[in-house]
């Protein structure tokens, strides 16, 4: 089973922090254990300074205590605290009497040398030792060298770093574990919307809405926004396929009623009228098939290259009407680019410049590009495209009725059945735009559509 968003990035945010406490345990730990050691030896350092200035030489080279020393430990048996003094030669020369089990085992050194470590005068008995080497004068011509040795049990040492080590570790980890409840509110809070984008989506699903109605942050607000303009263009597709179903089954039941009462009749020459509802009959369910299929404006449909697609319409139309000798000119920008359905485009494309080129005489000319439209919140950018031929040209007072269905400007002997423009009217309805007719440079027909673009969600 693939594991969801909320348990992917709370198993992360796991990994991390538990990495994050484990290292910072550990530096911490480190850290405090250097400082430990390092206050032992301060103060392992002070007693050897103690116990030297307590030690003085006699007459005879022996040494003795002079003076009373600030440590009490030093004189009470198993107290953990331990002197020694050695002459560099090999002979003890002095000891405490805590110092009962055994001799501390040092290496002599010179004066000025120290030497800092840990040793054991006992299998369980670990102690910190340090060592100073100095040396005094037995005469004017003499200097003997002294070892003074100070050693400390590590019971209380061990203790307190398994103390701290205890308040650490549990402050880690209560921290770690509260953190880890802090971040599971926080991503349960984060991905609530897509959890709301899921129930909406079942909701739609079982007809209980129309389509996402919450108030998404910015960052889904384009998803949300497209799956809804996705929907909406199902919609509109559907009720354009169930329009164009009825009106197909309306359109054709007074042909077909025609059709059937000529071959009831006795009437011998009937073929002039079942041709005439046959053409009819063809006329209907080519344009409503066309309408039906329009596709709309949709958020997903993907950008359309519009010089490559005019030119292969008049590549088309110049194989078709190569008797004519059409001289067409596309002046369109090769790296015009518009987020329109792709056969909605060669449907308008295919059907104007297919009437210029019918009607026209030797000259097309189509032109297409962007421009600003500024109307308050509908502002935005709008895809025009104009078609202009050199032909006879429409009358203003036809401009109207030639956008009907079925509907000509009166020239009977052009071949067509006169549903062209009207097709390619309910694409431009469908998109929300709209269609003007006009006169050419050439005082014939000019066809422009204006296309409002949908604006991509940021």
């Amino acid at each position: 089973m693939t594991m969801s968003l909320n348990r992917r990035l709370l198993l992360a945010a796991s990994i991390v922090l538990l990495a994050f406490f484990g290292i910072t345990g550990l530096v911490l730990e480190r850290a405090y254990r250097h400082s430990a050691e390092q206050a032992v030896f301060d103060r392992l350092q002070g007693q050897v300074i103690a116990l030297i200035a307590a030690l003085e030489q006699g007459d005879d080279g022996r040494i003795y205590l002079a003076n009373a020393l600030a440590e009490t430990r030093f004189f009470t048996a198993g107290s953990g605290l331990y002197g020694q003094v050695g002459r560099n030669d090999g002979r003890d020369v002095w000891h405490s009497p805590s110092l009962t089990v055994q001799e501390l085992a040092v290496a002599p050194l010179l004066r000025g040398q120290h030497f800092f470590g840990q040793d054991r005068l006992a299998p369980d008995t670990p102690v910190f030792v340090f060592s100073l080497g100095t040396s005094w004068e037995e005469n004017t011509s003499f200097e003997r060298s002294y070892t003074f040795t100070v050693a400390e049990h590590r019971q209380a040492f061990d203790d307190q770093l398994a103390a701290y080590r205890r308040l650490l570790w549990g402050w880690l980890a209560a921290v770690a574990l509260g953190l880890l409840l802090v971040q599971g509110s926080i991503l349960r809070w984060g991905l609530a919307p897509l959890r709301r984008v899921a129930t909406e989506l079942v909701e739609i699903k079982a007809g209980h809405q129309q389509g996402l109605n919450y108030d998404y942050p910015r960052e889904l607000r384009g998803l949300t926004d497209n799956l809804n303009a996705l929907l909406e263009a199902q919609r509109c597709q559907l009720r354009r396929y169930r329009e164009a179903l009825g009106n197909l089954a309306h359109s054709l039941k007074t042909p077909l009623a025609l059709l059937q009462g000529n071959a009831e009749s006795t009437q011998q020459d009937a073929s002039a009228l079942v041709q005439e509802q046959v053409e009819r009959m063809a006329q209907i369910i080519d344009y409503q098939l066309q309408r039906a299929a329009a596709a709309g404006q949709t958020a997903l449909t993907a950008p359309v290259a519009v010089a490559t697609l005019a030119g292969q319409v008049l590549a088309a139309l110049d194989k078709v009407y190569y008797d004519k000798g059409v001289v067409a000119d596309c002046l369109i920008d090769v790296g015009l680019e518009v987020q329109l359905d792709r056969q909605d485009m060669m449907e308008m494309l295919g059907n104007l410049l297919d009437n210029a080129y019918k009607y026209g005489r030797r000259q097309v000319v189509v032109t297409a590009g962007l421009c600003e439209h500024h109307a308050g919140e509908n502002s935005g950018s709008v895809f025009e495209c104009c078609v202009e031929d050199d032909g006879p040209g429409i009358e203003a007072s036809q401009w109207r009725h030639v956008l009907q269905r079925g509907a000509r400007a009166g020239l009977a002997q052009v071949s067509g059945q006169g549903i062209g423009l009207a097709v390619v009217q309910d694409i431009v309805v469908a998109y929300g735009g709209q269609m003007t007719l006009g006169v050419s440079r050439w005082r014939g027909a000019r066809v422009c559509v204006h296309l409002p673009l949908m604006n991509t969600p940021a």
